[in-house]
């Protein structure tokens, strides 16, 4: 796996486009930008997690924080061996997609609560869901072994291939954070 950047227009459950997700992909590192405006004002979160290799099951450690929380935490010994924080789901599903497996299962981390509950991604037709407890909580729509789209339990993205297009139209406070994230 190469460096790449993905870059994902947000779109609040009433499809109104209101933020962007931005993910830095490495051989090594995902770090993760969402940023979006809702009711309530801005919400903006990064994560960045590391890997000792390609495999997300093999992770070291992850960095996540927004405006009034920073929380780090290392990949314990004690964790349950198929642990992933859900930061990683994009890495998780692509190992799906490659797999050719219809399901994968795992243990899902909450990186900011800590919380841990039984999870699987189950891949049918054109697209890959995420379940928990019998619930679905994500849907991935995928065109070969990429993601084009996701319903995110409500709100929505969609890849977009331009950052033109991406900031189009959205609030400058995501458009500023969105930029330095590109930047750094």
């Amino acid at each position: 796996m190469s460096h790449s950047v993905v870059t994902e227009t947000f779109h609040n459950p009433g499809g109104i486009k209101t933020g962007a997700i931005v993910r830095r992909i490495e051989p090594t590192s995902l770090s993760t930008l969402v940023c979006f405006t809702e009711p309530g004002g801005l919400h903006h979160v990064e994560c960045r997690i590391e890997f000792d290799g390609e495999n997300p099951f093999d992770w070291t450690h992850y960095v996540m924080h927004n405006d009034d929380e920073f929380v780090e935490r290392d990949h314990e010994q004690s964790d349950p061996g198929d642990v992933v924080p859900s930061f990683a789901e994009p890495r998780l599903v692509q190992q799906l997609l490659h797999s050719g497996e219809p399901e994968l299962s795992f243990t899902l981390l909450d990186e900011g609560s800590g919380q841990m509950r039984p999870a699987r991604l189950v891949h049918k037709g054109d697209e890959v869901g995420l379940y928990s407890e019998d619930h679905l909580l994500n849907r991935h729509r995928v065109v070969g072994d990429e993601v084009i789209a996701s319903d995110w339990n409500g709100a929505g993205s969609r890849v977009v291939h331009e950052v033109d297009e991406l900031l189009d139209g959205l609030d400058e406070q995501v458009a500023l954070r969105v930029r330095n994230f590109l930047k750094s």
